[in-house]
Protein backbone atom coordinates (compact mmCIF):
# COMPACT_ATOMS: atom_id res chain seq x y z
CA UNK A 1 0.00 0.00 0.00
CA UNK A 2 2.80 2.05 0.87
CA UNK A 3 4.59 1.71 -2.60
CA UNK A 4 1.09 1.94 -4.21
CA UNK A 5 0.93 5.69 -2.81
CA UNK A 6 4.06 6.91 -3.67
CA UNK A 7 3.32 5.88 -7.19
CA UNK A 8 0.69 7.55 -7.43
CA UNK A 9 2.03 10.72 -5.99
CA UNK A 10 4.47 10.93 -8.60
CA UNK A 11 2.13 10.16 -11.42
CA UNK A 12 0.43 13.56 -9.97
CA UNK A 13 3.34 15.25 -9.42
CA UNK A 14 3.93 14.45 -12.98
CA UNK A 15 1.22 15.89 -14.48
CA UNK A 16 -0.11 18.92 -13.05
CA UNK A 17 2.53 21.09 -13.91
CA UNK A 18 1.49 20.70 -16.98
CA UNK A 19 -2.31 22.57 -16.43
CA UNK A 20 -1.29 24.46 -14.41
CA UNK A 21 0.22 27.73 -16.69
CA UNK A 22 -1.06 31.38 -16.65
CA UNK A 23 -3.11 30.67 -19.46
CA UNK A 24 -6.47 31.33 -20.50
CA UNK A 25 -6.75 29.56 -24.17
CA UNK A 26 -9.06 26.64 -23.60
CA UNK A 27 -7.90 25.55 -26.89
CA UNK A 28 -4.37 24.30 -25.68
CA UNK A 29 -6.71 21.34 -24.15
CA UNK A 30 -7.61 18.27 -26.33
CA UNK A 31 -9.95 15.77 -24.99
CA UNK A 32 -9.01 11.82 -25.42
CA UNK A 33 -11.57 9.50 -25.17
CA UNK A 34 -12.44 5.96 -26.82
CA UNK A 35 -15.05 3.14 -26.49
CA UNK A 36 -12.85 0.84 -24.40
CA UNK A 37 -9.80 -1.58 -25.44
CA UNK A 38 -9.30 -5.37 -26.08
CA UNK A 39 -5.47 -5.87 -25.64
CA UNK A 40 -3.22 -8.61 -25.07
CA UNK A 41 0.47 -8.73 -23.81
CA UNK A 42 2.80 -10.66 -22.27
CA UNK A 43 5.57 -10.41 -19.20
CA UNK A 44 9.00 -11.91 -19.73
CA UNK A 45 9.83 -14.35 -18.24
CA UNK A 46 7.43 -16.50 -19.67
CA UNK A 47 8.25 -19.42 -17.26
CA UNK A 48 6.01 -17.27 -14.17
CA UNK A 49 2.38 -16.88 -13.41
CA UNK A 50 0.95 -14.23 -15.12
CA UNK A 51 3.15 -14.62 -18.14
CA UNK A 52 0.12 -14.01 -20.52
CA UNK A 53 -2.73 -11.67 -19.99
CA UNK A 54 -5.31 -10.54 -21.81
CA UNK A 55 -7.30 -7.04 -20.80
CA UNK A 56 -10.56 -5.59 -22.06
CA UNK A 57 -11.33 -2.08 -20.80
CA UNK A 58 -14.81 0.49 -21.10
CA UNK A 59 -14.71 4.26 -21.77
CA UNK A 60 -11.36 5.68 -22.01
CA UNK A 61 -11.55 9.44 -21.28
CA UNK A 62 -8.39 12.05 -20.75
CA UNK A 63 -6.81 15.62 -21.14
CA UNK A 64 -3.95 16.67 -23.30
CA UNK A 65 -1.79 19.63 -23.12
CA UNK A 66 -1.72 20.39 -27.27
CA UNK A 67 1.95 22.81 -26.45
CA UNK A 68 4.03 19.73 -24.61
CA UNK A 69 1.79 16.44 -25.83
CA UNK A 70 1.76 15.51 -21.63
CA UNK A 71 -1.44 13.87 -20.65
CA UNK A 72 -3.59 11.88 -18.50
CA UNK A 73 -6.31 9.49 -18.91
CA UNK A 74 -8.68 7.69 -16.92
CA UNK A 75 -10.50 4.40 -17.51
CA UNK A 76 -13.30 3.13 -14.65
CA UNK A 77 -13.71 -0.52 -15.71
CA UNK A 78 -10.60 -2.94 -16.59
CA UNK A 79 -11.40 -6.62 -17.09
CA UNK A 80 -8.00 -8.65 -16.45
CA UNK A 81 -7.37 -12.06 -16.88
CA UNK A 82 -3.47 -13.70 -17.08
CA UNK A 83 -2.05 -17.05 -17.22
CA UNK A 84 0.77 -18.75 -16.92
CA UNK A 85 2.57 -20.00 -20.22
CA UNK A 86 3.61 -22.75 -21.53
CA UNK A 87 1.43 -24.70 -18.97
CA UNK A 88 -1.76 -22.89 -19.38
CA UNK A 89 -1.98 -22.34 -15.53
CA UNK A 90 -4.08 -20.14 -14.12
CA UNK A 91 -3.40 -17.61 -11.68
CA UNK A 92 -5.69 -18.12 -8.47
CA UNK A 93 -8.53 -19.43 -8.99
CA UNK A 94 -10.69 -16.97 -10.28
CA UNK A 95 -10.53 -16.74 -14.11
CA UNK A 96 -10.22 -12.82 -13.85
CA UNK A 97 -9.95 -10.03 -12.14
CA UNK A 98 -11.91 -6.23 -12.50
CA UNK A 99 -9.94 -2.88 -11.82
CA UNK A 100 -11.86 0.14 -11.14
CA UNK A 101 -9.63 2.77 -10.71
CA UNK A 102 -6.92 2.88 -13.90
CA UNK A 103 -4.91 6.07 -14.37
CA UNK A 104 -2.27 6.64 -17.11
CA UNK A 105 0.27 9.50 -17.92
CA UNK A 106 2.57 10.10 -20.73
CA UNK A 107 4.26 12.39 -23.08
CA UNK A 108 3.76 11.67 -26.74
CA UNK A 109 7.47 13.31 -27.42
CA UNK A 110 6.71 12.50 -31.09
CA UNK A 111 3.35 13.12 -32.11
CA UNK A 112 2.59 13.36 -35.88
CA UNK A 113 -0.47 13.40 -38.28
CA UNK A 114 -1.99 11.00 -35.27
CA UNK A 115 1.23 8.59 -35.13
CA UNK A 116 2.59 8.97 -31.84
CA UNK A 117 5.64 7.49 -29.52
CA UNK A 118 7.10 8.73 -25.83
CA UNK A 119 7.26 7.58 -22.36
CA UNK A 120 4.26 6.79 -20.16
CA UNK A 121 3.01 5.51 -16.57
CA UNK A 122 0.40 3.59 -15.64
CA UNK A 123 -1.49 2.46 -12.28
CA UNK A 124 -4.45 -0.27 -12.33
CA UNK A 125 -5.88 -0.70 -8.31
CA UNK A 126 -8.69 -1.12 -6.42
CA UNK A 127 -9.09 -5.04 -8.44
CA UNK A 128 -12.21 -6.53 -7.40
CA UNK A 129 -12.57 -10.90 -6.82
CA UNK A 130 -15.44 -11.91 -4.45
CA UNK A 131 -14.20 -8.66 -2.78
CA UNK A 132 -12.05 -5.70 -2.94
CA UNK A 133 -7.89 -6.74 -3.31
CA UNK A 134 -6.65 -3.34 -1.30
CA UNK A 135 -3.47 -5.02 -1.63
CA UNK A 136 -3.34 -5.70 -5.33
CA UNK A 137 -2.30 -2.97 -8.07
CA UNK A 138 -0.24 -3.12 -11.27
CA UNK A 139 2.01 -0.78 -12.25
CA UNK A 140 3.58 -0.28 -15.60
CA UNK A 141 6.46 2.42 -17.25
CA UNK A 142 7.95 2.31 -20.36
CA UNK A 143 7.24 3.53 -23.57
CA UNK A 144 4.08 3.56 -26.00
CA UNK A 145 3.72 3.83 -29.76
CA UNK A 146 0.21 4.15 -31.80
CA UNK A 147 -2.06 5.68 -33.86
CA UNK A 148 -5.05 8.27 -33.19
CA UNK A 149 -7.92 10.15 -35.04
CA UNK A 150 -8.04 13.84 -34.08
CA UNK A 151 -11.29 16.10 -34.32
CA UNK A 152 -10.28 19.82 -33.83
CA UNK A 153 -9.70 19.29 -29.68
CA UNK A 154 -10.90 15.39 -29.36
CA UNK A 155 -8.50 12.78 -29.91
CA UNK A 156 -9.79 9.26 -30.91
CA UNK A 157 -7.48 6.86 -29.88
CA UNK A 158 -7.43 3.58 -32.20
CA UNK A 159 -4.44 1.44 -31.60
CA UNK A 160 -1.53 1.09 -29.22
CA UNK A 161 1.73 -0.68 -28.41
CA UNK A 162 3.81 -0.74 -25.33
CA UNK A 163 7.17 -1.87 -23.67
CA UNK A 164 8.74 -1.39 -20.71
CA UNK A 165 8.38 -2.67 -17.03
CA UNK A 166 5.83 -3.84 -14.77
CA UNK A 167 4.93 -4.61 -11.65
CA UNK A 168 2.32 -7.43 -11.69
CA UNK A 169 -0.55 -8.52 -9.50
CA UNK A 170 1.43 -10.94 -8.16
CA UNK A 171 4.01 -8.65 -7.05
CA UNK A 172 6.60 -9.68 -9.53
CA UNK A 173 9.14 -7.54 -11.32
CA UNK A 174 8.87 -8.35 -15.52
CA UNK A 175 9.28 -6.56 -18.81
CA UNK A 176 6.09 -6.05 -20.34
CA UNK A 177 5.16 -6.21 -24.20
CA UNK A 178 1.24 -5.67 -24.82
CA UNK A 179 -0.72 -4.58 -27.36
CA UNK A 180 -4.71 -3.20 -27.19
CA UNK A 181 -6.97 -1.83 -29.93
CA UNK A 182 -10.34 0.08 -30.00
CA UNK A 183 -13.33 -2.23 -30.01
CA UNK A 184 -15.54 -0.08 -31.82
CA UNK A 185 -12.79 0.19 -34.30
CA UNK A 186 -13.00 -3.90 -34.37
CA UNK A 187 -16.57 -3.45 -34.83
CA UNK A 188 -16.74 -1.26 -37.98
CA UNK A 189 -13.70 -3.54 -38.92
CA UNK A 190 -16.08 -6.90 -38.74
CA UNK A 191 -18.78 -4.89 -40.53
CA UNK A 192 -16.75 -4.08 -43.05
CA UNK A 193 -15.50 -7.56 -43.63
CA UNK A 194 -18.53 -9.24 -43.63
CA UNK A 195 -20.02 -6.59 -46.21
CA UNK A 196 -17.66 -7.55 -48.43
CA UNK A 197 -18.05 -11.38 -48.11
CA UNK A 198 -21.34 -11.15 -48.30
CA UNK A 199 -20.60 -8.97 -51.62
CA UNK A 200 -17.92 -11.22 -52.80
CA UNK A 201 -20.11 -14.73 -52.29
CA UNK A 202 -23.68 -13.32 -53.21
Amino acid sequence: MKKLSIIIILLTIFIIPVFAEDDDELSRIVFNWNVGNLGYGGNIPFSKPLAEEVVFSLVHVGIEDRYTNMGIEFCPFLFYHGWKLPEGEYYGENDGYISLLNLKVYWNILDLSGFFIGPFASVNYFFLDEDFMMDKFIFTAGFHIGWKINFKNVNYNIIMGELGYRNGLDGSNRYHVGVKIDILSLFLIYLATSAVSHWWWY
